[in-house]
């Protein structure tokens, strides 16, 4: 008998040290959810009148004993949880915690399931009701996803996918009680700015409701892409201090500029908008806008390569222009290239799987910042001013170029605002229970694509619009771009260097003189080509 007992409560304890380890204590980092992707929708499913989210199983501490969690919201009469299946368990039951005559909390099984009360919630959290796991047929591990088989009296049965996440704990919890989730507890105490750690995406059963406040005081320490925007702010300041001592007088406009893309590129990457992209789309909607259009416009706006020419020796700014107008800097700058990669960085990522595959690898999400980053400079760099590259466009191009690149947002955030699917499982599985529903999220998301990015784009034009206009009024404007005036400089250059039989060239370019000489010169040209 006391062998018996002593088995039992050695289980017992066992079960309630796993319990713990699932939501507890360590300072390591946020939950993170990095699962594989299956058909079956992660973390989320309905039957009949109920819908189950907020699903996870922490990575177990012991081989044989692991829990599962998850919320059962129901919209209409009283049912009951009877049971569970699982393939990897043999055994997979509800507990609960149970308070025994001499004043002891202990876990016992429920062997009637749990009750869902009408027009309310049951749920499944560390310290209450939930499920236990025993003698698996495999090890589980951070990174896999669990089918678990719920069986309602009255609903029926509904198959869920729930990902298994680190058993890492968060080190702060939320301001009030009301902002944490039902039946949950956060360990530890502090802000919310200290509970946000480090190394992926939080488990949304721990992000508390984003209000303003939590807008800019929620931060997110990201190594490598903070560590990118500090060598960035750095090195443009430090080009800066060496145009100044070589008696360049930098425009101190652009430099606001290049640091206030720098701020906004740290806000987007280490801010609320990092920590609960993730979970909303809308909001890493808003940070996609801001990366891919506002980060790209600011930082060319701040005019680095003009700078770094300013900054150089003579002899490594010469070497700096030539490099620039090369071979290979002018395909990377060309605005037809810079159009498909922002084509292509836009609906490669919004209308495939790249999402639900950033959530199972987390080191995808740097990846996506890059490229958002890059495509927008890339697409923005002959948009904006006159960089020192090969392509000059005019503003009359610079307009077609805005103007063809809006049904790209447009396209995309139609398509994302009437598809009525959730199409990324992972980010589903960590929709927090707050936020409106997945349907309304996906399509404020599209929205935010469609009107923000047309309204972005509306005001680039705008600006292009206004620089042509103030340009005719000074009679500076060439609506032909930097094409022709290239192949005339090409033309005074060649005369210059004796290749037009000795002569001098016109003084005056744009006399008769000078048209009939550069018609002879393309001729000339056109000859040696033949």
């Amino acid at each position: 008998m006391r062998l018996a007992q002593g088995r039992r409560l050695a289980l017992t304890l066992t079960a309630f040290g796993l319990v713990v380890a699932g939501c507890g204590g360590g300072s390591g980092g946020a939950l993170q959810i990095t699962s594989t992707s299956l058909g079956v929708t992660g973390g989320h499913a309905t039957v009949g009148d109920l819908s189950i989210t907020r699903a996870y199983i922490p990575a177990p501490a012991t081989p044989s004993l692991a829990a599962a969690y998850f919320t059962v919201t129901n919209s209409g009469p009283g049912d009951r949880l009877e049971s569970v299946q699982t393939s990897d368990f043999r055994s997979a039951t509800v507990h609960h915690y149970a308070t025994t005559a001499n004043g002891l909390e202990q876990m016992i099984a429920a062997p009637t399931g749990a009750v869902v009360p009408a027009h309310g919630q049951l749920v499944l959290s560390p310290g209450s009701y939930h499920l236990m796991l025993q003698r698996p047929s495999r090890s589980l591990h951070k990174g896999m996803v669990e089918q678990l088989t719920l069986r309602f009296a009255d609903a029926g049965s509904v198959t869920l996918a729930v990902p298994v996440v680190a058993a890492t704990g968060l080190p702060g919890s939320a301001s009030t009680a009301e902002d944490q989730m039902p039946g949950m507890s956060m360990p530890g105490s502090g802000t919310i700015g200290a509970a946000v750690a480090s190394g992926g995406p939080l488990a949304a059963a721990w992000l508390p409701k984003l209000t303003v406040g939590r807008l800019f005081t929620t931060w997110s320490l990201h190594v490598w892409s903070a560590l990118a925007a500090a060598i960035l702010l750095l090195g443009y300041l430090l080009a800066w201090r060496s145009a100044r001592r070589r008696g360049n007088d930098w425009r101190r406009r652009s430099v606001l500029l290049w640091c206030a893309g720098i701020a906004v590129l740290v806000f987007t990457t280490q801010g609320s908008l990092r920590v609960y992209d993730d979970s909303l789309f809308w909001v890493h909607m808003v940070g996609h806008l801001l990366l891919v259009m506002v980060v790209p416009v600011l930082l060319v706006a701040g005019r680095p390569l003009d700078l770094a020419i300013a900054a150089l020796p003579e002899t490594g700014a010469q070497r700096f222009q030539n490099a620039l107008h090369g071979r290979i800097c002018s395909l990377v700058t060309n605005p037809g290239i810079g159009l498909a990669l922002y084509t292509a960085v836009i609906v490669g990522t919004h209308l495939t799987g790249f999402m639900n595959e950033m959530m199972i690898h987390p080191w995808l999400g740097g990846i996506e910042q890059l490229m958002y980053v890059g495509a927008g400079v890339l697409f923005f760099l002959p948009l904006i001013g006159n960089a020192p590259i090969r392509w000059q466009l005019s503003a009359p191009l610079r307009m077609a170029m805005l103007v063809v690149a809006m049904p790209i947002d447009t396209f995309t955030g139609v398509v994302l605002g009437q598809t009525n699917k959730y199409p990324w499982p992972m980010m589903a599985a960590m929709h927090p229970p707050w936020a409106p529903s997945l349907t309304t999220d996906l399509h404020a998301g599209g929205a935010i694509m469609w009107v923000g990015g047309d309204a972005i784009m509306a005001v680039m034009f705008g600006i292009a619009a206004v620089g042509w206009a103030r340009s005719a009024m000074s009679g500076t404007t060439s609506d032909l771009g930097g094409w022709l005036d290239s192949a005339r400089a090409n033309y005074q250059q060649d005369l210059a260097g004796g290749q037009a039989e000795g002569a001098a060239p016109p003084a005056d370019p744009d006399s008769d003189e000078a048209l009939a000489a550069y018609n002879e010169y393309l001729q000339r040209v056109n000859g040696r080509h033949s």
